[in-house]
């Protein structure tokens, strides 16, 4: 990608709370809550609570007229600007028998519609009416923490668990008008991301990646020089401006990349230690907001004069796993094996993990499984195929599933027979089993893994820690 560009930062009078679409900026400062336009002047909000405290969370509505306030209750308190009585939105009653407490920022997607989040779901409200909308829930949505606005009447809710699960790993996708479920995505676990749209395209930051997805599901992966992502946003010609660590860790990169994900280009590089919580183009400039108090601004580029970006086809087997994945934590195993099965057939990658959920639904005794592998020449001892998909549940947090395949792909292996692949993905297993309360399984595979793998020092020190503990 291009070098960075000459900058320009502008402090502001304190640490940032929530960023308008037009700009506006709202921060905490001296006691107060304090409002600052695209001009820099600064003016105070009358009536807006400054409390800087855990689960407070703060909004602006896209022209910056509009301010949302929830905390750890039932409500969510709003605020025209200039008007210090709020009004408020309880949502206990639309809930029903679900937690209503709030767990995240609100969500403006747009002057007449704000999100709230709840444990299990989200409300949508329509702000005209001061009433809710609809009340989103799914089995991937443990506790709502954060909702990415998609345009033409689509969001993106992460969830998000204190206990290993696919929730952690996952993206529903769902109308804004009645909370209908449009898709579900896979997006890993254990890492930040971003969420944009540019029309019927979906782009998810990811540490050193951006995926992009077409209307039909299909998936093409971009290589960025990036870590943990900030912030992505799509603007008005649908390019999108995005910002992550740097995959050294030395600064904090913002950059453009084109609609079709094809070409980018780095524009600025700041100091690490903070964070950015909103970019955008206006002007010709490209605008990234610091949570602890700036606004940093760079020339925007011109993207046809960029370099191309490496990029790679998501293939229907692994498109298919991953559906498989969400549809065995969401719905159920049957439909899990709906999801493997393309219009060719279950991919020859896929085979062992569709025998292994039919033996599943039929509760099929081990001996009868093994011989029915072996009859149907399905191979799963040392197989890559099959590692695959173990390193797919593990990313999803499926921790129950990966660890059963991966000791069939471990089953009556030699010592130093098998990959040296496989030893981080069984110790990301490992910690997912400490953090599920799952020891004894957890011991088991451990000590199976200090047979197969005596030499690794990664392993031996795993094997330190069982002992000692």
């Amino acid at each position: 990608m291009e070098g960075v560009g000459p900058g320009r930062t502008a402090p502001l009078p304190g640490p940032v709370l929530a960023v308008a679409d037009d700009g506006t900026v709202l921060v905490r400062a001296n006691g107060q809550v304090l409002i600052v336009d695209r001009t820099m002047a600064v003016r105070p909000l009358i009536g807006v609570p400054a409390e800087d405290a855990p689960g407070l969370w703060y909004a602006l509505s896209p022209s910056g007229k509009l301010v949302a306030l929830s905390g750890s209750s039932d409500t969510t308190s709003l605020w025209q600007v200039g008007n210090p009585e709020p009004t408020v939105l309880d949502a206990g009653p639309v809930v029903g028998g679900f937690e209503a407490v709030s767990w995240g920022a609100p969500r403006f997607l747009g002057e007449d519609t704000l999100v709230t989040h709840h444990t299990e779901g989200i409300v949508v409200w329509d702000l005209a009416r001061s009433a809710a909308r609809c009340f989103l829930t799914d089995p991937l949505i443990h506790v709502a923490r954060e909702t990415f606005d998609l345009g033409m009447g689509r969001a993106a809710v992460r969830s998000g668990s204190n206990s290993p699960g696919v929730s952690n790993a996952s993206l529903v996708e769902c109308s804004t008008t009645d909370c209908r479920v449009l898709r579900r995505l896979l997006v890993g676990a254990g890492e930040r991301h971003a969420v944009a749209a540019a029309g019927e395209t979906t782009f998810i930051l990811l540490s050193g990646a951006m995926r992009v997805i077409g209307r039909s599901g299909e998936t093409r992966v971009v290589t960025l020089p990036t870590a943990s992502p900030h912030a992505l946003r799509a603007f008005q010609d649908g390019a999108l401006v995005w910002a992550a660590d740097a995959a050294d860790g030395a600064a904090i990169l913002v950059g453009v990349m084109d609609p079709k994900g094809l070409r980018s280009s780095l524009v600025g590089r700041l100091p690490t230690g903070s964070s950015i919580v909103r970019t955008w183009v206006a002007e010709g400039r490209v605008h990234a907001v610091e949570q602890r108090g700036a606004l940093h601004t760079w020339p925007a580029p011109d993207l046809s004069q960029a370099s191309g970006i490496e990029a790679a086809v998501l293939g229907n087997d692994a498109l298919a796993r991953e559906h498989a994945i969400l549809e065995l934590a969401a719905a159920g195993r049957t439909e899990a094996i709906a999801a493997l099965s393309g219009p060719d057939g279950v991919a020859p990658s896929n085979r062992f993990f569709e025998a292994y959920l039919r033996s599943l639904v039929t509760d099929e005794a081990e001996p009868a499984f093994l011989a029915r592998l072996a009859r149907d020449g399905i191979r799963f001892r040392g197989e890559a195929p099959v590692l695959a998909v173990v390193e797919d549940l593990a990313r999803s947090q499926a921790w129950a599933p990966a660890c059963d395949l991966l000791f069939y792909w471990m089953q009556d292996a030699s010592p130093c027979s098998l990959p040296e692949a496989a030893v981080p993905i069984a110790l990301e297993l490992a910690l997912q089993l400490s953090e599920a309360d799952q020891d004894q399984i957890r011991g088991t595979l451990i000590r199976k893994l200090g047979k197969l793998y005596p030499n690794d020092a990664r392993v031996a020190e795993a094997l330190s820690a069982i002992d000692a503990g």
